[in-house]
């Protein structure tokens, strides 16, 4: 979908994303290079396929075992998923996002982009917009 956008020639307003979507929003609108190479290079290796909650978990429990520790999951998905937070340990993804993303590129972009997450103490869903946050 994203190579027929950018192919012919428009350009989206709004980009949103959750979870690993506001990944994928971030790389579209401001990637390093070609927004198209760099969401199949960057993100293809963290999907996993669409199946039945349980085999999706053990298969992406596998992979991520296999995964080279660029991004490594978090210990406690592994053990007690139902109690995890995130998947991955912040700190190598924050190192990714900044070699991934030109965050520059991405505020001063005319594509708004919105991404939520659940602020954890309090559980609340909160927005982040990169024309109202930066």
């Amino acid at each position: 979908m994203l190579r027929a956008l950018v192919e012919s020639g428009r350009r989206p307003d709004i980009v949103t994303g959750c979870s690993i979507g506001a990944l994928m929003a971030a790389i579209v609108v401001g990637s390093r290079g070609d927004p198209v190479e760099a969401l199949a290079r960057h993100v293809a290796p963290l999907r996993h396929a669409g199946e039945p909650v349980p085999a999706q978990r053990l298969r992406a429990q596998h992979a991520a075992a296999r995964r080279p520790q660029r991004l490594p999951a978090e210990p406690v998905w592994f053990a007690l998923p139902a109690l995890a937070t995130h998947m991955y340990e912040g700190a190598p993804l924050e190192a990714a996002l900044d070699e991934w993303v030109d965050f520059d590129r991405l505020n001063a972009s005319p594509t708004e982009v919105i991404v939520t997450a659940v602020e954890v103490k309090s559980g609340a869903l909160t927005e982040f917009s990169n024309h109202r946050d930066g």
